[in-house]
């Protein structure tokens, strides 16, 4: 099928509650986007809002799918820095590893047993594992992924006892918490994915759920084999769909991210928010559009982007060219070059030189804050 005529069909139905006709957000479909493992990827996609469950989706169809074969046989997870998880940083510029960040934020609000059995599902190389076993050390661990290529990373880590590669389904015993980091968007269909999720969790066991947040992190939309887009009411909702009751439920405790930990009670609840959410997905991607725009008008004759993450990378692929070095806080990425560019830091940086900021003003402002001494221009988006 060509491209045109794959986007002139109507969209498909909901792949999260069957509904027959999401309505169409415009603007997507002839955009560039990213892997979820930061690469760029020249494949189109549509995006739709579902009026009856709420959830912003790309068209999950055979082409979705075969390009996530593609993505998922050749996935390098981390590869801008040798595999090592990325950082967040604080005002002040510590950087802490992200896995670690999200479970001190979570344990400084709810606390946790000091023993049981966590199954982390899509654990990559093992990033949250070997934190929760760093601050939990009597719980037993297992992984779950795609594939095996990092088993012997991940069961060589402290306090993991198993890790499989099959379906969810086949995933033997019983487990005290469940975590999805940055899985559940990959999903189609989340609402039944957490169902069997709950088929293999003890009674009461805790459900652990970070997913982008759209609204604050427009390049979530961009990243190809992401097909499902949360906002609070449908990430509440879907967890409710399945049995699970909301313990916490945050935006922001990770920036740019959504923190849900959920108790499973096995009681559904239908009776769920409709999240408004078309509209934020549609200036979402009206402020990408803008924010390409404003990087494409800048003379400079060195144009650097900040970040070696999933805007930095997108930026790269919407430039064409145009850009001359990366910048990144993370010092686990400096020194490398990535596409072929060299990824420096803020003190590398000379006066003449242009770096662009994709990132909402409102935390591009304080990484320019934290900068402060460096000669280079920083330029700055436009209001999200």
């Amino acid at each position: 099928m060509s491209d045109d005529a794959r986007y002139s069909t109507p969209p498909a139905p909901c792949h999260n509650c069957d509904f027959a006709a999401p309505e169409s957000i415009p603007g997507l479909e002839d955009m560039s986007l990213v892997t979820s493992d930061c690469r760029p990827w020249n494949g189109r996609r549509s995006l739709t809002w579902c009026p009856c469950c709420g959830l912003v989706q790309k068209r999950v169809d055979q082409d979705f799918h075969d390009d996530c074969c593609r993505i998922y046989g050749s996935y390098t997870v981390y590869h801008q820095s040798g595999g090592q998880e990325q950082k967040t940083f604080s005002t002040d510029g510590a950087g802490m590893a992200r896995s670690e960040h999200l479970l001190r934020g979570l344990l400084d609000r709810t606390p946790l047993a000091d023993s049981g059995r966590l199954l982390d599902v899509g654990c990559g190389n093992g990033v949250l594992l070997k934190s929760f076993g760093a601050l939990k050390p009597g719980w037993r661990l297992c992984g779950l992924d795609l594939d095996d290529r990092s088993r012997n990373v991940v069961k060589a880590l402290p306090g993991v006892e198993d890790f499989y590669s099959c379906d969810l389904t086949q995933v033997p015993g019983q487990f005290d918490m469940v975590s999805m980091m940055h899985c559940l968007e990959h999903v189609p269909a989340p609402v039944e994915f957490l169902r069997k999720t709950a088929a293999l969790m003890a009674p009461g066991g805790l459900l652990l759920i970070e997913v982008p947040d759209f609204s604050t992190n427009p390049f979530d939309l961009a990243i190809a084999d992401h097909c499902s887009h949360f906002a609070p009411e449908t990430l509440e909702a879907s967890a409710r769909r399945a049995g699970f009751e909301p313990v916490l439920l945050e935006r922001g405790l990770v920036s740019k991210e959504l923190t849900l930990l959920a108790r499973l009670t096995g009681e559904t609840d239908e009776a769920y928010r409709i999240a408004d959410s078309r509209e934020v997905a549609a200036r979402a991607i009206n402020w990408m559009r803008s924010t390409l725009a404003a990087a494409r008008e800048i003379p400079a004759a060195e144009l650097g982007i900040f970040g070696t993450s999933i805007a930095g990378v997108w930026l790269f692929n919407c430039l064409e060219g145009k850009a001359a070095f990366f910048v990144d806080e993370d010092l686990s990425r400096v020194g490398h070059t990535l596409f072929g560019l060299p990824v420096v830091s803020s003190s590398d940086l000379r006066a003449g030189q242009t770096v662009f900021l994709s990132i909402p003003p409102q935390i591009a402002k304080t990484i320019i804050g934290r900068m402060a001494q460096s000669p280079a221009r920083f330029a700055l988006p436009p209001d999200l």
